[in-house]
């Protein structure tokens, strides 16, 4: 069995590679216990005593995996479930859950791989399938991202996120009754936050979206949970007009909305060519960069000194990461170059990945808050 879904989970019930009732084994019972009520601290330690005591014991290697990426450090993770891969080369659970530990760092075509290692081992585990569909949509895949959600949702065992990854397929089609239909039956599964990839909030507005009824139950809901829908309501509505405004005073108008949500301080044109926007307290740069419909975000560095970071996108359009580099560039609305940049470096591991010479963190797996947004036009950039 797995830890809620499979991602990032190992084993619940008792041990297959170590001895029932040694001191090993109840370690690592204890840590699990721990693990499915959120005490990943508290779980590390007993984890640490398991490996210590059965240093071949490989469900430890992988319930550790998952604590280290809860915890976000995510080299550590990797390399714990790489041990257990090198235990058992024939682990479905380590290759599922070492794909979603690429997954949320964008290198979608070992994470694709991972899946596809993981289904072919155990053709009846729902959540690879589900998985390997969301690696694919997000490589661009999108044909292969269907078929794998059809065969997570045939097996039929109330799972939110295949129904998710349809819904966002078909909403990106134009097949917005169908995609509404595939939302519906995702909020109807109870998508939670510890389980998923989607929150709760973010699939209510995804709903509402497609509705165009922003001030719907949809919405309460979304705020019940905690999703920024004043913010997000305005940025879309922002996005959509900026495409045309080609002045500084313009943006700043069409910004209007955006302060009255009472998220944003000021909106105000430095010059002919930059406009400022200032955030009254920091917005989830993940949740940012998903309102703006940026897809594999990361975030950069463009000091030598790594004072400030700033969101960033692949220049390919895949994603790809070349020998642990990837090629970034700043996202872009209309005739503007956005540089959202947050307030301090995110915490946990020093990714594995760079652009340029900055650390890249992916905002699949770190965040940060977003404080202060620019907006450049491209003409003064040379672009």
């Amino acid at each position: 069995m797995r830890f809620g879904k499979v991602l990032l989970a190992s084993a619940l019930l008792l041990s297959t590679s170590g001895a029932l009732g040694t001191p090993a084994n109840d370690a690592y019972l204890k840590a699990h216990a721990l693990n499915a009520k959120s005490k990943f601290e508290d779980a590390l330690p007993l984890l640490d005593q398991a490996i210590a005591l059965d240093p071949k014991f490989t469900d430890p290697y992988i319930s550790r995996s998952f604590t280290y990426g809860k915890l976000g450090m995510v080299n550590k993770a990797l390399k714990d479930v790489q041990k257990a891969l090198e235990l058992d080369p024939n682990n479905e659970v380590a290759y599922n859950n070492r794909g979603f530990l690429y997954l949320r760092i964008g290198q979608y075509d070992k994470a694709i791989a991972d899946f596809t290692r993981a289904v072919t081992l155990n053709p009846d585990e729902e959540a690879a399938w589900a998985n390997r569909a969301e690696a694919e949509w997000r490589a661009s895949q999108t044909a292969d991202a269907l078929v794998d959600c059809s065969k997570a949702i045939g097996f039929t065992s109330g799972d939110a996120d295949p129904y998710i990854t349809r819904g966002d397929i078909l909403a990106s089609q134009g097949e917005t009754l169908r995609a509404i239909g595939d939302y519906d039956t995702a909020i109807s599964y109870h998508p939670t936050r510890a389980n998923s990839f989607h929150e709760p909030g973010e699939v209510y507005f995804k709903r509402a979206e497609q509705r165009k009824l922003l001030a719907n139950q949809d919405t309460q809901s979304a705020k019940k949970d905690g999703y920024p829908v004043g913010l997000a309501d305005a940025l879309q509505s922002f996005k959509a007009n900026v495409i045309e405004l080609k002045t500084t005073a313009a943006v700043s108008d069409a910004f209007q909305d955006a302060l009255k949500s009472g998220q944003v301080a000021a909106c105000k044109a430095n010059d002919d060519q930059t406009v400022e926007i200032t955030l009254n307290s920091p917005i989830s740069a993940k949740t940012f960069s998903k309102i703006l419909g940026w897809n594999s975000p990361y975030l950069v560095s463009p000091d030598v000194h790594q004072n400030t970071w700033e969101i960033q996108i692949p220049q390919n359009p895949l994603g790809k990461v070349e020998d642990s580099r990837i090629a970034t560039k700043y996202p872009q609305i209309g005739s503007w170059s956005v540089r959202a940049s947050v307030e301090s470096r995110p915490a946990g591991d020093l990714p594995e990945i760079v652009a340029g010479a900055s650390p890249a963190y992916s905002l699949g797996n770190y965040d940060s808050g977003v404080t202060r947004v620019r907006l450049i036009k491209t003409d003064l950039l040379g672009l």
